[in-house]
């Protein structure tokens, strides 16, 4: 077998692997030898077929699927040993030759290869890592949502100021939402003022555009679309019908809470709990920060970092090995696709010089963490449950 590559220029190349008979010939004849040990054919019994008969029925077949295997593994083989660096993978090339398999002896099958220059990581990078702070307020106001949180649910006959209000929404008698949902405190002064002390089934005229404050997504608490809210509000006020009045009666921050919320540890004061959710609220925010400070990494190195690619050879690429991408698909989101193919080539960069690894225990720890905040907030996994927690998180990693 041999190669043969052409560098056109920096960024592109083909590679043309000849195969010969000696090559694959002996594989072949394996094959053939195999299939004749388990082939059932009229006439011959099991395992007493003919080699000869099976070369001649399946030869072609054979040959192809022994040469593509082969062309497969020395294909890789070659860029590994000859450390290119590669856009993607390497692709046929187009090319109109036919192939005689029944006849011909001797294949030459040529590859094009997006490459990779060598490049230098700037890591000259200017960046700030912030010092989290929870003050005072913002912690009042979390303890105050805790409580309300774990408040037991009643349904007062009047809407008073602390409630959350279910309903429909109708305009000129025609329903334009039947599931309703939004707090007392979302309201502005004047519209907040029209709906304290109404009843379940009272309704409530309000103008849409001018109910809500500027910080209510108004498509959330009515299940619409930005354009169908614009056409409503265009076509003047609705009726809202209050179909439930829900309030939540706050929980009293004593020892029975602060167990509930912290059930594997001693708290026994206001001001331990209020310590621990301080140190939480930090914790969450320092991920935040910690984003913050990744992404900031991440745009400068791709700024700074002169990288150079065949952006034709990529865009065959991506639409090669996405059945439902189109070429006018990569055209519209080419800059997105671009930016994650540099960001891979730079990452990969910089855990090759720095000789990272990543260990079979690391990414168990990091799955085990990703599942721990999805299901459980972050909080400790409870002693009992630790068993069943490595088996499920055994069949996510697989």
């Amino acid at each position: 077998m041999q190669f043969t590559l052409d560098k056109k220029n920096e960024t592109f190349a083909t590679l043309t692997i000849s195969v010969i008979e000696t090559d694959y010939k002996e594989l072949v004849d394996k094959k053939a030898k195999d299939y004749a040990k388990t082939a059932s054919i009229k006439g011959f019994r099991p395992g007493k077929v003919p080699v000869g008969m099976v070369k001649n029925m399946m030869g072609e077949q054979l040959t192809v699927e022994t040469i593509s295997s082969i062309l497969s593994e020395n294909l890789q083989k070659y860029v590994k040993e000859n450390d290119l660096a590669l856009v993607g993978e390497p692709l046929p090339s187009a090319t109109d030759t036919v192939y005689d398999w029944k006849n011909q002896s001797e294949f030459d099958f040529t590859y094009d290869l997006g490459l990779i220059p060598s490049f230098a990581l700037d890591t000259k990078l200017s960046l700030v890592e912030y010092d989290i702070q929870v003050d005072d307020k913002f912690l009042e106001t979390t303890l105050e949502g805790l409580k309300r949180q774990f408040g037991e649910v009643e349904n007062p006959e009047e809407v008073s100021v602390n409630d959350f209000i279910k309903g429909e929404f109708k305009q000129d008698e025609t329903e334009i939402s039947s599931s309703v949902s939004f707090s007392v405190s979302d309201l502005l002064a004047k519209d907040n003022k029209k709906v304290i002390g109404s009843k379940k089934d009272d309704v409530i005229e309000l103008d849409l555009s001018k109910a809500f404050k500027a910080s209510v997504e108004l498509n959330e608490i009515t299940s619409l679309s930005p354009e169908d809210l614009e056409k409503i509000a265009n076509n003047g006020t609705v009726k809202l019908t209050i179909t439930e009045i829900i309030n939540t009666e706050k929980v009293e921050l004593n020892e029975e809470f602060f167990k509930k919320i912290f059930p594997t540890e001693e708290v026994a004061t206001l001001e331990e709990f209020s310590e621990k959710v301080r140190v939480i609220l930090a914790d969450n925010f320092k991920k935040d920060n910690d984003f913050l400070l990744f992404k900031s990494s991440q745009n400068q190195l791709l700024e700074n970092t002169q990288l150079d690619f065949s952006t034709d050879f990529f865009k065959r690429w991506l639409v090669e090995i996405n059945k439902d991408l189109t070429a006018e698909k990569v055209d519209e989101n080419f800059d997105n696709y671009t930016r994650e193919l540099k960001w891979t080539l730079l990452r990969n960069k910089i855990a090759e010089a720095n000789e990272i690894k990543v260990a079979q225990e690391e990414v168990k720890v990091k799955a085990t963490e990703i599942l721990s905040q999805q299901y459980f907030g972050g909080a400790p996994i409870q002693e009992e449950m630790k068993e069943m927690f490595d088996n499920f998180t055994e069949k996510y990693l697989q």
